[in-house]
Parts: C-alpha cells; structure tokens; sequence
C-alpha cells in the first residue's frame, strides 16, 4: 500500500490548501511529506475540477519550472507529473519525475505512451467520461463497474501495443470524474471488480464534495476521507492518493494491524 502526496501548482484547486504559489512553499510541503511518509508525490499544474478550463502546455511548464530543483533533494522520493500532454510529461521525466498521472488516459495525446516507454515510466491510466469542463453533465451509465472495466482493457491493450511495459501500467477508476455521488460509493465498495486486470489501483478520493455531509467544505472532510481509504484498502486499493499523509500514515498502519488477525 503506498501513499501519494498531492501538490497543485495550480490557483483554483478545490481544496485551497493544497495550492502552492512559491518555491519555498512547495519545498516545504514536499519535505513534510517525504516526512509523513509519502511513497509518491503528485505534482498537478492544470486544474482538473469540475468545470476547469484547460491551460497552455507553455503556462504549464511555467507553473512547473520551480520545482525541478526542487525535487532532486529527494532521491529516496518517487515523483508524478499529472498531466496529459506529452510534452510536458517528457519534459518533467527529463527532470526527475517517475511516474505520468494522465487523467485522459492516452486519449487526449497518444504520443504520451511514445515517452512514458522512451524514459522506462510508470503511467497511471484513469478513467473519466468527456473533459472536466463537462464530465458532470452526463453520469448516468448501464453499469458503471462494467463500463469502466471495458475502458480500462481498451487503453490498457492500446498502452500495450503503444510499447508501454504491463508493468508500468496503474489503473484509476476515476472517482468524482463524471461519476455520479452514488456511482464513486459503488466504486470504492466494489475495487475488487477490477482486479481482474493484475494491475495496481489508485483512488483519488480524498476531500471530494461526494464524502460531504450537511454541505461542508473540503477543509471538513478529513474524517470522511479517513473512513472511505479505510474502505479502498478493504477492497484492494493498492495507491491512495491524499491531500493528508501524516494522517492516512496512521490509518493504514492501523489497518494493518487488523489485517494480522484476518
């Protein structure tokens, strides 16, 4: 089980503390998540909340260019670029980065594959339905584990056949991107269903406006994120991707000791 760290060089984020808008801001958080202990680091310069507007690769990379230094202090750390344009994931693994988190999944530029196999990356492939401009508009599916499922073996074989190794390959059902707030409980209850790819799942869920109650902001769902990470590693969640690592440290450490008497 290994824990993702999230960074947003990004000014509309949903949840504002996870902005960072100076060098010396972003070092400091990556320290204190190397320190809580974060596998990964996932570093997002382009928005992708419901009803964000896609950015330039040029503003982009300008958003990123600061932390290049940066992470090369943390060797023991593994770093993501979240992002779907390969230009810019050649240009972050060039520098240092590890892994590619492509909400898009290849769809949006197919040449990511082309990079992600030149530098020996692992590539996350996440599912979503259209753009984050529209993916709430249309959440209704025949059977959202079915279909997702039918997503992942289509980019998963076109990863394949693009030279990606099966083993680089992490798959994301996508929580909260076009899902309705039923379909990501249904998800996270039923991860099992996708274990049929043997391949490593990630969940991002982590403060999303589905895990509200009584209509709370992000900064009040620490609790609820807590208790639905303990639900995905129930049913073999295999990366969480959090905003809170000092926190789900302590979550799966506990975990773990139940799983002793399981």
């Amino acid at each position: 089980m290994k824990i993702m760290g999230i960074i947003n060089l990004t000014p509309d984020s949903f949840y504002s503390s996870s902005r960072f808008d100076s060098t010396y801001s972003i070092d400091h958080k990556i320290n204190e998540f190397v320190n809580e202990g974060a596998d990964i680091i996932d570093v997002g310069a382009e928005s992708s909340r419901p009803g964000s507007i896609p950015i330039s690769e040029e503003e982009e990379l300008n958003r990123l260019k600061p932390i290049f230094s940066i992470i090369k202090k943390y060797t023991q750390t593994k770093f993501s670029i979240d992002t779907y344009k390969s230009n810019v994931a050649d240009v972050c693994l060039n520098n240092g980065f590890h892994y590619v988190n492509d909400i898009y999944s290849g769809k949006k530029d197919n040449k990511i594959f082309s990079i992600v196999k030149r530098y020996n990356a692992k590539i996350v492939l996440m599912h979503m339905r259209g753009n984050p401009k529209n993916m709430q508009i249309d959440t209704v599916y025949n059977d959202v584990l079915k279909d997702i499922n039918l997503f992942f073996a289509e980019r998963i074989k076109i990863a394949l056949e693009n030279g990606v190794k099966l083993s680089n390959i992490i798959i994301d059902p996508g929580i909260g991107f076009g899902k309705s707030k039923n379909d990501n409980f249904k998800i996270i209850n039923n991860l099992s269903f996708f274990k049929k790819h043997n391949l490593p799942i990630l969940v991002g869920h982590s403060r999303k406006s589905f895990l509200s109650l009584n209509s709370n902001q992000p900064k009040d769902r620490l609790i609820a994120t807590i208790v639905a990470t303990t639900i995905a590693l129930q049913n073999g969640c295999d990366i969480i991707r959090v905003h809170d690592i000092n926190e789900t440290k302590h979550c799966i450490d506990i975990y773990k000791k139940f799983m002793k008497y399981n």
